[in-house]
C-alpha cells in the first residue's frame, strides 16, 4: 500500500471577494443536471429528463439535444429515463442511462446513427460511468463496484474486475488514460492499470465514509466526501491531507494544473474555490439554491457549476 501523510485537517472560514468572480452566462437545460463533460469545443450536459444538450463552449449556443426514448419502469409506468453519465471523443457521444428493471443501457451515437453497447434487458449491467479511453475502447464502471474495459469493434469486455466489495461512486482516468482513479462507499481511493486491469495498491485514505466525487489532474487527486472531507493526494510528493467543510461535499472540480479546486460548500448552491498550495479559500459564491450536481473548469478562468434545478451557470474568474 502506498503511504500518504497525513498533512493537516481544518474548517473552512468561508469569505467572498466580489471582484473575483462573475457570471457570464447561465444555460437553461433540458432537466436536473446528473454529469457534464468537455470536448470538441462543446459543452455536453447529462440530465434527468432524457436528453443530453450539447452547447458551443464558444457562445454557449444550444446546438442540439439528443433525447432518449422512454421506457417502462417497475409499476409498468411510461417514463423518461435518467441520464447518468455523458463523454465525447472526436464525433462520437457516449451516453449511459436508466434502463428497465434497475439496469443501465450504453448508448454510442455519432450524432446519425445510434447503437446499444449494453442492452439493460440482456447485458443486466447497473453501469453508473462510462468514458472513452480512446476511439476504440470505453471503460465502465459498475454500481457493484466492477470496473470493465469494453472495446467497441468487438462488442466485448476485455475484462471486467472486481475493486471491493463496497458500492462504486466514481472514476476519474489520469491525464495519460493508463491509469483510473476510483473511489466508493468506503471512502478509499483505488488505483488499476487500464490496458491489462492490473489492480495497484491503494492509497491510505483521507475519507471515511463515501466519496461522492473523484478528479484527476497533474497528478493530484481530489475526492468529495460525505463525511465532509475534501481530500487531496499528491501523488509526486506522497502526500494526501483533507480540508473539512462545513457540510457534506457532493460535487467538486479540478483545474486542469492541479493547483486549484472549487467544491460545494454549503446545501444551497454554495461553492468555494481553493488553492491547494497555499490551502487558502480563494472566493465562495452561491449558484442558485438547490445542491451542486456537477463541477467543471473551462479552461483556466472559466468555471462552471450545474445544480438540480437545470441550471449551468459559466463564471468567469478574474485572477
Amino acid at each position: 500500500m502506498l503511504r500518504f501523510t497525513l498533512a493537516c485537517c481544518f474548517v473552512f472560514v468561508l469569505g467572498f471577494y466580489a471582484d473575483s468572480q462573475e457570471i457570464e452566462k447561465t444555460l437553461k437545460c433540458s432537466g436536473a443536471i446528473s454529469d457534464v463533460c468537455l470536448g470538441n469545443d462543446k459543452i455536453y450536459v447529462a440530465t434527468e429528463n432524457a436528453c443530453v444538450d450539447i452547447f458551443s463552449q464558444k457562445d454557449y449556443s444550444l446546438l442540439r439535444k439528443i433525447t432518449l426514448p422512454k421506457l417502462v419502469d417497475f409499476f409498468g409506468d411510461s417514463i423518461k429515463p435518467n441520464v447518468y453519465s455523458v463523454d465525447a471523443y472526436s464525433d462520437k457521444i457516449l451516453i449511459v442511462s436508466q434502463g428497465p428493471d434497475g439496469f443501465s443501457d450504453v448508448f454510442l451515437t455519432d450524432g446519425k446513427h445510434k447503437a446499444k453497447l449494453i442492452d439493460s434487458k440482456k447485458k443486466r449491467l447497473a453501469v453508473k460511468k462510462a468514458v472513452f479511453v480512446d476511439g476504440g475502447s470505453i471503460l465502465m464502471g459498475m454500481l457493484s463496484n466492477e470496473i470493465g474495459l469494453f472495446d467497441i469493434k468487438k462488442q466485448k469486455f476485455d475484462y471486467l474486475i472486481q475493486i471491493s466489495p463496497y458500492a462504486f461512486s466514481d472514476f476519474d482516468l489520469s491525464d495519460d488514460k493508463s491509469k483510473v482513479y476510483s473511489s466508493d462507499e468506503s471512502g478509499i481511493v483505488h488505483c488499476l492499470n487500464v490496458p491489462d486491469g492490473k489492480i495497484r495498491p491503494d492509497f491510505e485514505s483521507v475519507n471515511v465514509d463515501n466519496v461522492y466525487q473523484i478528479d484527476f489532474s497533474s497528478n493530484i487527486i481530489v475526492t468529495a466526501g460525505k463525511d465532509r472531507r475534501l481530500g487531496v493526494y499528491e501523488i509526486i510528493r506522497k502526500n494526501s491531507f483533507y480540508l473539512e467543510s462545513a457540510f457534506l461535499i457532493l460535487s467538486l472540480g479540478l483545474s486542469a494544473d492541479g493547483k486549484t479546486v472549487a467544491f460545494m460548500s454549503g446545501e444551497n448552491g454554495q461553492f468555494s474555490l481553493v488553492d491547494i498550495e497555499s490551502r487558502k479559500i480563494l472566493f465562495s459564491a452561491n449558484h442558485g439554491d438547490s445542491p451542486l450536481s456537477a463541477i467543471r473548469f473551462l479552461g483556466e478562468n472559466r468555471l462552471m457549476t450545474a445544480n438540480e434545478q437545470s441550471m449551468l451557470t459559466i463564471w468567469k474568474l478574474n485572477k
